[in-house]
């Protein structure tokens, strides 16, 4: 198709490994560039929305987003997966015309799943918070929660959209609009005393402006045009979207629904330990989020040219190396000292969540494996087999909580969604890339990897017992000591090479000052090899 207006050019037709490699790159550092500004206000949001509402009011409200995440999740019908990965693979056929039908006839769909969820859990309120949060005076606290089902899905979408353009500046200022707006209005509002519904109007608040700033790029600047939808288009859509959706929807049902649970045979205050627990190191997930979402793009990209589908193992492996050379240390660090995190940023009011905060560490790195080999199969159009392990993994889960739940309380809970399961998903994944698409996963590395990352916590324990209660300065010196330690045991086992130093070198020029930090530890480590 000829390239006869400007907006023509937001799609871009990727001709070899290293085009694709660049975008990938260039898309990940925008939106980890976009995390990084917002991480800061989000983090000190996060610390006074805790200490303010306090652990019980704190777990009325981690119980009514995650109603509200759970439905958000299932309603989306997987179209906005189904987005990434269909603009991604037309882009690089630069087939507009395709893309918008996607669109139009995608928005349709969650139109009518989200308004519809929406109606149904606010005419519920009363019901659900009688027996979920054990009283009827907070069914306004999940009327509230009900809007922002409608707008997770249509912002998502929209968001997912952008990504599979490869659209970096823009994706850069959404997430920075988004997360700002909601951190200082969850802080005023919950400064003015509204209590669980505060965190809730300062989520509403940013996707309404991260709606807006997206509109406008996909419609103003990019030229993109909505349709008339179609019942035929619309059910070719769910044919691919539906098995994504029963994954999506099962992990929402299980994560989401698991807080509920845990309400149920535990008080709100356990609850609201196990909610800020989840929160910090979520915060810590919105970098690997950044990476993960990239490369479904990247993926269906590289199967799409059918010369650079060889290229794709590489692609593959490189992205789970990287996630955990960067991120074993940071996860390892909070694992050891989580008591000394936890008192010094939410009080020792939260007592059970250090131990919760130490399993959760250790199952970030779990779900890396298996959320980078699940985007491997939905780029190969083998959503149908990930539908079959959800539902497997899906049954699994429940008969544990039911077991380990209510004797174990959040600990049991967390055994199950941080270690049980990704290791599961994993195990079953890796075996389908290797039986469907006769691709190894690069097992060695990744042991060599989190080995280098025990033996560097482990110089963590004397720092413990010497500075004792002084927390503080146990977590700066800890800081210090991995920096120091671990480089030189990872370069030593061998967890990366030369190449890979190399390749995180080059992604780290598109992060604004966090190249400078990254260039130093490649520097610091080539010394080593």
């Amino acid at each position: 198709m000829p390239k006869s207006k400007k907006q023509d050019k937001i799609i871009a037709n990727e001709n070899s490994g290293k085009d694709i490699g660049e975008k990938t790159v260039r898309v990940a550092s925008s939106i980890m560039l976009g995390r990084i500004v917002s991480l800061f206000l989000s983090a000190i949001a996060f610390v006074i929305i805790a200490r303010v509402l306090g652990p019980s009011t704190y777990g009325v409200f981690t119980i009514a987003i995650a109603i509200a995440t759970f439905f958000a999740a299932f309603g989306d019908l997987g179209v906005g997966t189904s987005f990434s990965k269909f603009v991604g693979q037309y882009a690089a056929k630069n087939d507009k015309d395709s893309i918008e039908k996607i669109f139009s006839n995608g928005y349709a769909i969650m139109l009518i799943t989200g308004i519809f969820f929406t109606l149904l859990i606010f005419g519920l309120s009363n019901i659900i918070a009688h027996y979920v949060l054990g009283s009827v005076s907070y069914a306004y606290v999940i009327q509230i929660a009900s809007f922002v089902i409608l707008l997770t899905m249509i912002f998502s979408a929209s968001y997912y959209a952008i990504i599979g353009f490869g659209k970096g500046k823009y994706l850069t200022l959404i997430i920075a609009i988004q997360y700002t707006i909601q951190a200082l209005a969850s802080i005023l509002f919950v400064l003015m005393g509204l209590g669980a519904i505060a965190p809730l109007l300062g989520i509403i608040l940013g996707y309404i402006a991260g709606l807006i700033i997206a509109a406008y790029v996909l419609y103003g600047k990019m030229g993109l045009r909505l349709r008339k939808p179609d019942l035929k288009s619309m059910r070719e859509l769910l044919g691919f979207s539906t098995p994504i959706s029963v994954y999506n929807g099962l992990r929402a049902l299980i994560n989401n629904l698991s807080p509920i649970i845990l309400g149920l045979f535990a008080t709100t205050v356990i609850v609201g330990n196990y909610g800020v627990a989840l929160k910090t190191v979520n915060i810590l997930w919105l970098i690997i989020d950044a990476l993960s979402l990239s490369i479904l793009p990247m993926f269906a990209s590289t199967f799409a040219i059918k010369k650079l589908s060889k290229q794709i193992s590489k692609f593959y492996n490189n992205s789970i190396a990287l996630t955990f050379m960067v991120m074993v240390p940071v996860l390892f660090y909070i694992a050891v000292l989580s008591k000394q995190f936890s008192y010094t940023a939410f009080s020792a009011k939260y007592l059970l969540a250090p131990l919760y905060l130490s399993i959760i560490s250790i199952g970030i790195l779990l779900w890396v494996i298996a959320t980078y080999t699940v985007m491997l199969l939905i780029a190969a159009n083998k959503t149908r087999k990930l539908m079959k392990y959800s539902m497997a993994i899906a049954i699994m889960e429940i008969i544990l909580m039911l077991l380990l739940v209510p004797w174990l309380s959040g600990t049991g809970l967390l055994l199950i969604l941080f270690i049980i399961s990704p290791t599961v998903l994993s195990i079953l994944s890796v075996k389908a890339i290797k039986s469907e698409l006769n691709l190894d996963f690069d097992l060695g590395k990744i042991v060599r990897i989190v080995i280098a990352g025990i033996i560097g916590a482990a110089f963590l324990v004397p720092l413990m017992l010497i500075l004792s209660e002084n927390y503080i300065l146990v977590l700066a010196m800890g800081a210090v000591v991995q920096i120091v330690i671990y480089p030189v045991i990872l370069m030593k086992l061998k967890g990366v090479v030369k190449e890979d130093l190399d390749s995180l070198k080059n992604i780290s020029k598109k992060l604004p000052v966090a190249n400078k930090v990254i260039e130093l530890f490649v520097n610091y480590s080539e010394r080593f090899i």
